[in-house]
Protein backbone atom coordinates (compact mmCIF):
# COMPACT_ATOMS: atom_id res chain seq x y z
CA UNK A 1 0.00 0.00 0.00
CA UNK A 2 2.62 2.50 0.99
CA UNK A 3 4.31 1.79 -2.25
CA UNK A 4 1.54 2.33 -4.64
CA UNK A 5 1.17 5.88 -2.08
CA UNK A 6 4.55 6.51 -3.58
CA UNK A 7 3.85 5.88 -6.93
CA UNK A 8 0.77 8.34 -7.21
CA UNK A 9 3.29 11.02 -5.10
CA UNK A 10 5.72 10.47 -8.15
CA UNK A 11 3.41 10.70 -10.85
CA UNK A 12 1.50 13.69 -9.59
CA UNK A 13 5.15 15.59 -9.17
CA UNK A 14 6.00 14.56 -12.34
CA UNK A 15 2.65 15.97 -13.56
CA UNK A 16 3.19 19.29 -11.80
CA UNK A 17 6.96 19.39 -13.05
CA UNK A 18 5.06 19.41 -16.78
CA UNK A 19 2.37 21.72 -15.79
CA UNK A 20 5.18 24.19 -14.40
CA UNK A 21 7.28 23.92 -17.13
CA UNK A 22 4.47 24.51 -19.70
CA UNK A 23 3.28 27.85 -17.80
CA UNK A 24 7.07 28.94 -17.42
CA UNK A 25 7.16 28.44 -21.78
CA UNK A 26 3.84 30.47 -21.79
CA UNK A 27 4.95 33.55 -19.98
CA UNK A 28 8.33 33.54 -21.30
CA UNK A 29 6.77 33.43 -24.74
CA UNK A 30 4.00 36.31 -23.52
CA UNK A 31 6.91 38.59 -21.94
CA UNK A 32 8.90 38.04 -25.33
CA UNK A 33 6.15 39.30 -27.88
CA UNK A 34 5.56 42.45 -25.43
CA UNK A 35 9.18 42.97 -25.90
CA UNK A 36 9.12 43.15 -29.34
CA UNK A 37 6.10 45.19 -29.70
CA UNK A 38 7.49 47.98 -27.30
CA UNK A 39 10.42 47.71 -29.66
CA UNK A 40 8.57 48.45 -32.43
CA UNK A 41 6.60 51.18 -31.21
CA UNK A 42 9.61 52.88 -29.76
CA UNK A 43 11.31 52.26 -33.20
CA UNK A 44 8.04 53.92 -35.20
CA UNK A 45 7.86 56.47 -32.21
CA UNK A 46 11.46 57.79 -33.09
CA UNK A 47 11.58 57.79 -36.58
CA UNK A 48 8.70 59.74 -36.37
CA UNK A 49 10.15 62.49 -34.32
CA UNK A 50 13.21 62.35 -36.02
CA UNK A 51 11.49 62.73 -39.36
CA UNK A 52 9.40 66.31 -37.95
CA UNK A 53 12.74 66.96 -36.13
CA UNK A 54 14.32 66.48 -39.91
CA UNK A 55 11.70 68.79 -41.55
CA UNK A 56 12.14 71.32 -38.76
CA UNK A 57 16.31 71.73 -39.76
CA UNK A 58 15.20 71.04 -44.10
CA UNK A 59 12.76 74.65 -43.02
CA UNK A 60 15.39 76.37 -40.98
CA UNK A 61 18.38 75.33 -43.49
CA UNK A 62 16.46 75.56 -46.70
CA UNK A 63 13.33 78.39 -46.40
CA UNK A 64 12.26 80.51 -43.97
CA UNK A 65 11.83 80.66 -40.20
CA UNK A 66 9.97 83.21 -38.13
CA UNK A 67 9.35 84.62 -34.56
CA UNK A 68 8.17 86.96 -32.41
CA UNK A 69 9.97 90.42 -32.39
CA UNK A 70 11.81 90.51 -28.84
CA UNK A 71 9.49 91.87 -26.20
CA UNK A 72 6.48 91.49 -29.06
CA UNK A 73 3.41 93.74 -27.66
CA UNK A 74 0.31 92.01 -26.50
CA UNK A 75 -1.36 94.87 -27.61
CA UNK A 76 -3.61 93.51 -30.40
CA UNK A 77 -5.98 96.47 -31.70
CA UNK A 78 -5.38 99.97 -30.95
CA UNK A 79 -6.17 101.93 -28.52
CA UNK A 80 -8.55 105.00 -28.82
CA UNK A 81 -6.42 107.05 -30.81
CA UNK A 82 -9.09 109.30 -32.51
CA UNK A 83 -7.82 112.74 -30.68
CA UNK A 84 -4.63 111.88 -30.11
CA UNK A 85 -3.34 111.95 -33.86
CA UNK A 86 -0.10 114.26 -34.80
CA UNK A 87 -0.98 117.46 -36.66
CA UNK A 88 0.44 117.79 -40.12
CA UNK A 89 3.13 120.44 -38.90
CA UNK A 90 3.82 117.78 -35.12
CA UNK A 91 4.27 115.43 -37.82
CA UNK A 92 6.59 117.30 -39.45
CA UNK A 93 8.36 117.86 -36.48
CA UNK A 94 8.48 114.66 -35.30
CA UNK A 95 10.50 114.16 -39.18
CA UNK A 96 12.64 116.71 -38.06
CA UNK A 97 13.68 115.32 -35.03
CA UNK A 98 14.90 111.87 -36.44
CA UNK A 99 17.18 113.65 -39.13
CA UNK A 100 18.36 115.87 -36.44
CA UNK A 101 19.00 112.27 -34.74
CA UNK A 102 17.03 113.74 -31.19
CA UNK A 103 16.23 111.04 -28.98
CA UNK A 104 12.59 109.87 -29.80
CA UNK A 105 10.12 107.80 -27.52
CA UNK A 106 7.55 105.02 -28.36
CA UNK A 107 4.14 105.85 -29.05
CA UNK A 108 2.55 103.75 -26.65
CA UNK A 109 -1.21 104.23 -28.53
CA UNK A 110 -0.22 102.36 -31.12
CA UNK A 111 2.08 99.77 -29.74
CA UNK A 112 0.41 97.43 -31.51
CA UNK A 113 2.49 97.37 -34.42
CA UNK A 114 5.01 95.36 -32.69
CA UNK A 115 2.54 92.44 -31.63
CA UNK A 116 3.86 89.28 -32.99
CA UNK A 117 0.62 89.00 -35.75
CA UNK A 118 1.72 92.41 -37.10
CA UNK A 119 5.81 92.05 -36.83
CA UNK A 120 8.11 89.13 -36.92
CA UNK A 121 11.50 88.44 -37.13
CA UNK A 122 12.54 86.52 -40.31
CA UNK A 123 14.95 84.53 -41.93
CA UNK A 124 15.18 82.94 -45.68
CA UNK A 125 17.73 81.51 -47.00
CA UNK A 126 18.46 82.33 -50.51
CA UNK A 127 17.09 79.26 -52.02
CA UNK A 128 13.95 80.59 -51.01
CA UNK A 129 14.30 84.52 -51.97
CA UNK A 130 15.09 83.14 -55.60
CA UNK A 131 11.87 81.44 -56.17
CA UNK A 132 9.33 84.42 -56.33
CA UNK A 133 6.34 81.64 -55.44
CA UNK A 134 8.28 81.45 -51.97
CA UNK A 135 6.09 84.30 -50.21
CA UNK A 136 2.86 82.86 -51.05
CA UNK A 137 3.36 79.62 -48.80
CA UNK A 138 5.43 82.42 -46.28
CA UNK A 139 1.64 84.17 -45.88
CA UNK A 140 -0.02 81.10 -46.02
CA UNK A 141 1.96 79.40 -43.56
CA UNK A 142 2.62 82.14 -41.21
CA UNK A 143 0.76 84.96 -41.18
CA UNK A 144 -2.97 84.31 -43.28
CA UNK A 145 -3.70 81.14 -42.13
CA UNK A 146 -6.97 82.03 -40.51
CA UNK A 147 -7.67 84.54 -42.15
CA UNK A 148 -10.67 84.57 -45.12
CA UNK A 149 -9.22 85.37 -48.74
CA UNK A 150 -8.72 84.39 -52.49
CA UNK A 151 -5.00 84.98 -53.35
CA UNK A 152 -1.79 86.92 -52.64
CA UNK A 153 -0.93 88.81 -55.10
CA UNK A 154 2.89 89.34 -55.55
CA UNK A 155 3.34 93.50 -55.83
CA UNK A 156 6.96 94.54 -56.19
CA UNK A 157 10.75 93.89 -54.70
CA UNK A 158 12.99 97.21 -54.71
CA UNK A 159 16.15 98.03 -52.28
CA UNK A 160 15.86 101.29 -50.41
CA UNK A 161 17.85 102.27 -47.54
CA UNK A 162 16.46 102.67 -44.16
CA UNK A 163 17.34 104.54 -41.57
CA UNK A 164 19.21 102.87 -38.74
CA UNK A 165 18.64 99.54 -40.68
CA UNK A 166 20.56 100.12 -43.90
CA UNK A 167 20.45 98.45 -47.11
CA UNK A 168 17.28 96.41 -47.43
CA UNK A 169 15.73 94.05 -50.07
CA UNK A 170 11.78 95.03 -49.38
CA UNK A 171 9.07 92.73 -51.07
CA UNK A 172 5.39 93.49 -51.48
CA UNK A 173 2.40 91.25 -51.24
CA UNK A 174 -1.20 92.15 -51.41
CA UNK A 175 -3.98 89.78 -49.56
CA UNK A 176 -7.00 89.99 -52.32
CA UNK A 177 -10.70 89.05 -51.00
CA UNK A 178 -9.77 89.21 -47.47
CA UNK A 179 -11.98 90.80 -44.68
CA UNK A 180 -11.76 94.74 -44.03
CA UNK A 181 -10.90 94.35 -40.57
CA UNK A 182 -7.82 91.96 -41.14
CA UNK A 183 -4.67 93.47 -42.88
CA UNK A 184 -4.25 93.98 -46.25
CA UNK A 185 -0.55 93.65 -47.16
CA UNK A 186 2.67 92.22 -46.05
CA UNK A 187 6.27 93.80 -46.07
CA UNK A 188 9.26 91.92 -45.95
CA UNK A 189 11.85 94.21 -45.12
CA UNK A 190 15.26 92.27 -45.23
CA UNK A 191 19.14 92.24 -45.40
CA UNK A 192 22.09 89.63 -46.63
CA UNK A 193 23.10 87.68 -43.83
CA UNK A 194 25.68 85.15 -44.72
CA UNK A 195 23.78 82.60 -46.75
CA UNK A 196 20.41 83.89 -45.60
CA UNK A 197 18.36 87.15 -45.72
CA UNK A 198 16.93 88.18 -42.12
CA UNK A 199 14.97 91.01 -41.16
CA UNK A 200 11.16 91.80 -40.39
CA UNK A 201 7.97 90.97 -42.16
CA UNK A 202 4.89 93.11 -41.46
CA UNK A 203 1.21 92.75 -42.11
CA UNK A 204 -0.45 96.06 -42.40
CA UNK A 205 -3.03 97.71 -44.46
CA UNK A 206 0.42 98.91 -46.68
CA UNK A 207 3.62 100.76 -46.48
CA UNK A 208 4.41 104.44 -47.74
CA UNK A 209 8.07 105.65 -47.79
CA UNK A 210 9.30 108.90 -46.33
CA UNK A 211 12.35 109.90 -47.97
CA UNK A 212 14.40 111.48 -44.60
CA UNK A 213 17.99 112.20 -45.86
CA UNK A 214 19.04 111.90 -49.25
CA UNK A 215 19.60 108.49 -48.83
CA UNK A 216 17.46 107.10 -45.91
CA UNK A 217 13.91 106.37 -46.10
CA UNK A 218 12.00 106.26 -43.19
CA UNK A 219 9.01 103.14 -42.65
CA UNK A 220 5.35 104.79 -42.85
CA UNK A 221 3.05 101.64 -41.34
CA UNK A 222 -0.85 102.59 -42.90
CA UNK A 223 -3.50 101.12 -41.09
CA UNK A 224 -7.23 101.41 -41.70
CA UNK A 225 -10.32 103.38 -40.12
CA UNK A 226 -12.30 102.39 -43.22
CA UNK A 227 -11.28 102.44 -46.91
CA UNK A 228 -11.48 106.13 -46.89
CA UNK A 229 -10.11 107.11 -43.21
CA UNK A 230 -6.47 105.85 -43.29
CA UNK A 231 -3.56 106.69 -40.84
CA UNK A 232 0.39 106.40 -41.42
CA UNK A 233 2.41 105.42 -38.41
CA UNK A 234 5.90 106.19 -38.71
CA UNK A 235 8.50 103.21 -37.69
CA UNK A 236 11.79 103.46 -36.88
CA UNK A 237 14.18 100.71 -36.53
CA UNK A 238 15.89 100.06 -32.72
CA UNK A 239 18.29 97.55 -32.26
CA UNK A 240 15.91 93.86 -33.28
CA UNK A 241 12.45 95.77 -34.46
CA UNK A 242 10.45 98.48 -35.75
CA UNK A 243 8.81 101.13 -32.74
CA UNK A 244 6.39 103.27 -33.80
CA UNK A 245 6.74 107.22 -33.14
CA UNK A 246 3.06 108.63 -33.55
CA UNK A 247 0.08 108.56 -36.21
CA UNK A 248 -0.70 111.03 -38.53
CA UNK A 249 -3.51 111.11 -40.66
CA UNK A 250 -3.03 110.54 -44.37
CA UNK A 251 -4.46 113.78 -46.25
CA UNK A 252 -5.51 112.33 -49.33
CA UNK A 253 -6.53 108.77 -47.56
CA UNK A 254 -8.61 110.49 -44.89
CA UNK A 255 -11.67 111.97 -45.27
CA UNK A 256 -14.07 113.52 -43.07
CA UNK A 257 -17.97 112.23 -42.70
Amino acid sequence: MIQNLEQVIKRTMKRLTIILITLKGIVFSMLLSCNSNTGKTDKNLSESQFEKKDKREMTSQFCITTQPVNKASNLYKPQNIEDTFLSDSDFKQMLGDIVRKTKNEIDSTVIYTTHKDFQKEIIVSKECINDKTFGEKLMEEYFVSDFIYDQINFIKSENKKIINFGDALIYEYEIIGGSEYNPHNITLVLREDGNNYSGISFCSDGMRWKKITEEDYLMLFVERVRIHKQYEIPMLYMKNKFIPLGHHKIPELWKED
